[in-house]
């Protein structure tokens, strides 16, 4: 090895140390320096030809291949959910609930409980991993589920985790359940949720499962309050759906996966009391199904038409480039199929409304009245928000300009 060659090492707040013919110096200056090294280097491995899957054994399954190539690779996170078109119909082969205290709201967000005297609203969700961080998954799993609940104008009261590990050495199971543990309790506990119990087991990968109750002390936000002349809000940005699977394929860029993962473990409760306290009638969040799969519910439900503008839908940073490569989400094709859409263009951003949502924000009917300036109450809360479409006196579609 050479005993002369330059020795640059980050110090931390852009310093750096550096080493030559046993000179030793620090400085910002030296930090520029080994920034402009290591990115050059980066660079090289940025833009990477694409490599070709290989065929499969000559004494595979006949279709294997076609049934393998038509399918894009299983997502993390929503993206990794049945499509509605599958779940449909198992669950409308359901028999009728002949229970009293329960009250239908059939593709809600969440199950509707009448004791009398009170009312609860109970909800399931669970996630397959989509990082290597069971801490920051754990946090955004938890928040992905409780979603359901602010959605429905309910505040938390009780959940119970369940958590499958994947194989592990028992030391690392404890480090691991400890770390999932902390993340659930550090985004659930200031809502007034308590974790009050729960299920592990052992499979192939880590997934995490949260069933949450909360409480009404109002009558429920429900999916069919939406009436026409009110405008859309939505409170996050899309994308996740494509972020997620960009960063599996190494398409997507760190520095918009960390923003991505930043948004999705910020608790949305206050977004949702802002659009309550608006008047909002109808609102759920935007998860595995889509922006217009959850809308069309909500039209559904309410018996009422929508228009969106395409050009007002925030979308994260990086999912443009995505989109435009051609990427597109496990659930996507899915998604597409069920839901009526009327289009007045062919845009490249199309793709991102059938994109399913990791964590994704509220979509709320308001009154017209008060539509700008609750936009601007969320802004001003530090919510990515914005009016993007009108609800419309016409049978269950959308139009898209």
């Amino acid at each position: 090895p050479q005993d002369d060659y330059l020795k640059l090492i980050s110090l931390g707040s852009k310093t750096a140390a550096a080493d030559k013919f046993k000179r030793f110096v620090t400085g910002k200056g030296l930090w520029r320096l080994k920034d402009t090294i290591d990115r050059r280097f980066m660079d090289k491995f940025d833009d990477l030809p694409e490599m070709t899957e290989p065929p499969a054994p000559a004494n595979s399954v006949a279709g294997m291949q076609a049934a393998i190539e038509e399918e894009p690779p299983l997502c993390g996170g929503c993206g990794a959910k049945v499509g509605a078109d599958i779940l449909s119909g198992p669950l409308s082969r359901l028999p009728a609930s002949e229970r009293t205290d329960i009250i239908r709201l059939p593709g809600d967000d969440a199950a509707l409980l009448d004791f009398g005297s009170s009312r609860q609203v109970i909800t399931a969700d669970s996630l397959r991993s989509f990082t290597h961080d069971p801490y920051r998954m754990s946090k955004i799993a938890a928040l992905h589920a409780m979603g359901d609940i602010w959605a429905m104008g309910a505040l938390p009261q009780a959940v119970l985790v369940t958590v499958t590990l994947p194989p592990l050495a028992r030391p690392l199971q404890a480090e691991w359940l400890g770390e999932i543990m902390a993340g659930a309790a550090e985004v659930l506990l200031p809502t007034g949720a308590e974790i009050v119990g729960g299920h592990t087991s052992m499979g192939a990968e880590l997934s995490l499962g949260f069933s949450i109750t909360g409480l009404l002390d109002a009558p429920p936000i429900t999916l069919a309050g939406a009436q026409p002349g009110q405008k859309l809000i939505v409170t996050r940005p899309l994308g996740s759906g494509l972020l997620f699977p960009g960063e599996m394929q190494h398409t997507a860029r760190g520095r918009d996966i960390a923003a991505l993962l930043d948004t999705l473990e910020t608790p949305q409760g206050r977004a949702a009391g802002i659009l309550s306290v608006a008047g909002a009638t109808a609102m759920t969040d935007v998860t595995g199904f889509g922006l217009t799969g959850h809308l069309f519910g909500m039209l559904r439900e309410s018996g009422a038409g929508a228009e969106l503008t395409l050009g007002a839908i925030p979308i994260f940073d990086g999912v443009l480039e995505l989109l435009t490569a051609g990427l597109r989400s496990h659930l996507h094709a899915a998604n597409q199929a069920g839901v009526p859409i009327v289009s007045s263009g062919d845009d490249p951003r199309m793709p991102i409304l059938f994109d399913p949502q990791t964590a994704g924000g509220f979509l709320a009917a308001v009154p017209s009245d008060a539509a700008d300036a609750t936009a601007t109450k969320l802004i001003d809360a530090g919510f990515v928000s914005a009016v993007i479409g009108t609800i419309t006196a016409d049978e269950p579609r959308i139009t898209v300009h």
